[in-house]
């Protein structure tokens, strides 16, 4: 019996002392956050003239010279001025960035990218992304392979807004490595623009998959020329997401010189592959592409015939001309053309592309009244 007191009052008192530690930390938590409303209460009437005063170079000096000493309260003030930052535009946002620089918070956040505490090292990967602070571009990647997660993710979106197309290569690294996620990834490389493309277009040749699809995918949206002849090798890679980013894009671009490797891609036994290469040679607007979709009418796969209802839709009157021709000789090719021929080129304001995309779903009653199988999945 006395065994079993002493087991139960040992017990309460490790409960006890788990309690207290979480009371302490909340009243440290508490205490902190009420310094930090005090601070940016009375630094908020001084940001207010700060940027009144367009930020010019006698408005950042009289601001810094009445900055607090204190490191909390000046992470504080630093907070809110980036809080400030997304709503300001040319000069003064030019001048706010001089600020960072001249009052030493730039510097402060580079130190906090090496803190031992996860939430600085994401902060401070945030705050010199939406800086522009290109001097932290290295540091910043190799945050790509923190432990944390969301380090790894704010690192990705501070490289994305930085504007470099250098951060390509350790972003596509740390996809491949499976450390960030597909999405923002993609969003994060569509972010740097222009100058990322011709790194995307090396990359069409990395020896991982995943990269290859990505940025075939990336490049399509970029809308960059030059990568088409690449993009066009690429029909015939081993990997099928590969080869069906690659018709994707090349549906981007339009181009007449890509009809002939995608009526090859006509022939593969992926039938999302043959499906987007019919799109992508509606898209050329080309006249030679008019015998290959036809045929391609009478594919075993349902949306590859639509999408080559869709694209003959999408080439004009001689498109439309072999569609009409096509349904009066075989009733399938006309379960096909019907729906598409029924919506008008103006109700789907997507362009052809988005026009043969929408229109396969619209299809689909239809096709299932001839008791085509539905397939697993459809690919837009």
């Amino acid at each position: 019996m006395e065994i079993a007191l002493i087991f139960m009052l040992a017990g309460s008192l490790a409960l006890l002392a788990q309690l207290s530690v979480l009371v302490a930390g909340k009243l440290r938590l508490d205490r902190a956050a009420a310094f930090e409303r005090r601070v940016r209460r009375a630094a908020e009437a001084d940001i207010i003239l700060l940027l009144a005063d367009e930020a010019d170079e006698p408005a950042r000096r009289r601001f810094a010279a009445a900055l607090p000493s204190d490191p909390r309260a000046r992470a504080a003030v630093a907070a809110l001025i980036l809080d400030y930052l997304p709503r300001l535009r040319g000069s003064v946002r030019d001048g706010v960035r001089a600020l960072f620089s001249e009052a030493g918070f730039a510097e402060d956040y580079r130190r906090m990218l090496a803190s031992r505490r996860r939430e600085d090292r994401r902060r401070a990967a945030g705050a010199l992304g939406a800086l522009g602070d290109v001097a932290a571009f290295g540091d910043i990647a190799r945050l790509l392979r923190d432990d944390a997660p969301e380090v790894r993710l704010q690192a990705l979106a501070a490289l994305g807004a930085l504007g470099s197309g250098d951060a390509v290569a350790p972003i596509l690294g740390a996809f491949a490595a499976g450390l960030v996620p597909f999405g923002p990834a993609a969003m994060s490389l569509l972010r740097l623009g222009a100058p990322a493309a011709p790194h995307l277009q090396h990359a069409l040749t990395d020896p991982s998959p995943r990269v290859r699809a990505l940025a075939a995918q990336l490049l399509g949206h970029l809308e960059w020329l030059p990568a088409a002849p690449d993009l066009s090798s690429l029909l015939r890679d081993p990997a099928p997401d590969v080869r069906r980013e690659a018709a994707r894009s090349l549906a981007h671009f339009g181009l007449d010189e890509s009809c002939e490797p995608l009526a090859l891609a006509m022939e593969d036994a992926d039938p999302r592959l043959r499906a987007a290469a019919a799109r992508a040679l509606g898209a050329t607007g080309a006249p030679r592409a008019v015998p290959i979709l036809r045929r391609a009418l009478a594919d075993a796969d349902p949306d590859v015939a639509l999408a080559a209802a869709a694209a003959l839709d999408a080439l004009g009157r001689d498109g439309r001309a072999a569609l009409a021709a096509a349904a009066d000789a075989d009733p399938r090719a006309g379960a096909c053309a019907d729906p598409v021929r029924a919506a008008g080129p103006g109700d789907l304001p997507l362009g052809p592309f988005g026009r043969a995309a929408a229109r396969e779903v619209l299809d689909r009653a239809t096709l299932g009244a001839l008791h085509v199988a539905d397939p697993a999945e459809v690919t837009i």
